[in-house]
């Protein structure tokens, strides 16, 4: 158990939001769990899920999560995903002419992105044990994994160390500072107690990145789950289990809720936050 935080080691009080066994940092702001539950890991139904939905529902939900990050892949640079799951951006990046390296701490995650884009290089386990040589990569992309982590200033240390001067580290994470968290608490989309460690906000985020050494660390809108905006305003109403039939049937509303997803990213409110950060 642990009463500092793993970010900035500042100390911890109870965090109001979240309770138990979340607390908040004094210093940074960063909500993070005293305790670190054993044997927490997502099993291999959570890295194939998905596939209810229609294959074009599918097809548009990647394209706004995945297009503009997409944009900082040039052909031939030397890349790295850090939690790659099933492989999804990764196949996007090996289209697009990139030397991909990919890794992620669950071997089942590994055999299903691999047989996706079978010339990409995998990696298994944790970024700071990979051994990678200095100023290796030109751009890391790390979607939805900082929040698992136990030792964020370990990662984003070494992110730091194997980008190229001038190279780009994106990060994406749930945003706790968003006005989903606010109105669902602990029945938010992206809670996901005991997997998720800790719940940044864009100003514990920016602050954990300078501490690593990045600069011009710029926040930009994230569209990776549109439906959760929804999902947050009728968790508010009270309404929390939803079969697969009414998320489908409620896909034209979510469209709806779009445009407001994106304005509140412009002023750092939306559930997800991106955060792009140079060397």
């Amino acid at each position: 158990m642990t009463h500092h935080c793993p970010s900035c080691g500042g100390p911890g009080s109870p965090d109001r939001r979240f309770g138990e066994p979340f607390l908040s940092c004094l210093s940074c702001g960063l909500r993070f769990s005293a305790v670190a539950p054993e044997g927490a890991v997502y099993g291999a139904a959570y890295y194939r899920r998905g596939g209810g939905l229609p294959k074009p529902v599918v097809g548009l939900l990647h394209r706004l999560a995945y297009g503009p990050a997409l944009r900082l892949a040039k052909p031939g640079a030397r890349v790295l995903e850090i939690g790659c799951g099933s492989g999804v951006f990764v196949e996007l990046l090996g289209a697009r002419g990139c030397e991909v390296h990919a890794m992620d701490a669950s071997p089942e995650a590994l055999r299903l992105a691999a047989e996706r884009s079978p010339r990409a290089v995998f990696h298994e386990g944790v970024v700071e044990a990979q051994r990678f040589p200095a100023a290796h990569f030109d751009v890391i992309w790390s979607f939805h994994v900082l929040e698992h982590v136990e030792d964020p200033s370990a990662f984003l240390a070494e992110a730091r160390r194997i980008l190229k001067p001038g190279g780009v580290l994106l990060l994406r994470v749930p945003n706790a500072g968003s006005l989903e968290a606010a109105l669902s608490g602990t029945h938010w989309f992206h809670f996901d107690w005991p997997f998720h460690l800790a719940h940044w906000s864009p100003r514990s985020l920016r602050a954990a990145l300078a501490r690593a050494g990045f600069s011009r660390a710029a926040s930009h809108p994230a569209l990776d789950y549109p439906q959760a905006l929804l999902y947050a305003a009728l968790s508010a109403l009270g309404l929390r289990r939803l079969t697969m039939p009414v998320k489908l049937a409620l896909l034209p509303l979510q469209a709806l809720f779009m445009p407001l997803s994106v304005a509140l990213g412009w002023i750092g409110k939306s559930g997800t936050m991106e955060f792009r950060a140079r060397v």
